[in-house]
C-alpha cells in the first residue's frame, strides 16, 4: 500500500487514461476541418456578393464561425472528460481531506497533488465533488 507523496503522485496519474481518447482525437479534427470550411464558405459567399465588402459583415461570419467552432470544441472536451477514469480520485480526495476544514481542502489538494499538467488535471476532477470546493455549483458546473 502506499502512503505520502508516491500515493499522491498515483492518484493523480491515475485520472489520465481517458477511455475515450481516439473518438475525442476524430472528434476535433472533424469540428477543425467543418470550422475551415465554414469560414472559406462564408468569405466566399461575402466575396461573391459584393466587391465592397464592409469589414462589419466579414467579421460577423468569421465570429459566428470561431464561436460555433468553440461551442463544438468544448462540448468534445465534456465529452472525453466523461471517460476519465476518476473512480479512485473520487474516494481517496474526500477521505483524505474529512479531516480538515471545508474552506482548506481543495488548497490542500493543491499542495499534495504534483504540480503540472497532470496535478493540475487532478484537481479539476477534484473540485467537482462533494466537500471539497464550497464555491463550486455542482448543478450547473460552474462557480458562484
Amino acid at each position: 500500500m502506499l502512503h505520502g507523496a508516491s500515493k499522491r503522485r498515483t492518484m493523480a496519474r491515475s485520472v489520465l487514461p481517458s477511455t475515450s481518447r481516439r473518438g475525442s482525437r476524430d472528434n476535433l479534427r472533424i469540428a477543425a476541418r467543418s470550422h475551415r470550411r465554414t469560414t472559406r464558405q462564408a468569405v466566399q459567399s461575402l466575396a461573391a456578393r459584393s466587391i465592397d465588402l464592409l469589414d462589419d459583415e466579414v467579421d460577423v461570419a468569421l465570429t459566428n464561425a470561431e464561436e460555433k467552432r468553440r461551442g463544438c470544441v468544448s462540448w468534445y472536451v465534456q465529452l472525453r472528460r466523461v471517460g476519465d477514469k476518476t473512480g479512485p480520485l473520487e474516494r481517496w480526495a474526500p477521505a483524505a481531506t474529512a479531516h480538515l476544514e471545508l474552506q482548506d481542502r481543495l488548497p490542500t489538494l493543491r499542495q499534495w497533488l504534483p504540480d503540472g499538467v497532470i496535478g493540475w488535471h487532478a484537481v479539476g476532477h477534484a473540485r467537482r465533488l462533494d466537500g471539497i470546493d464550497p464555491g463550486w455549483c455542482h448543478n450547473l458546473g460552474w462557480r458562484e
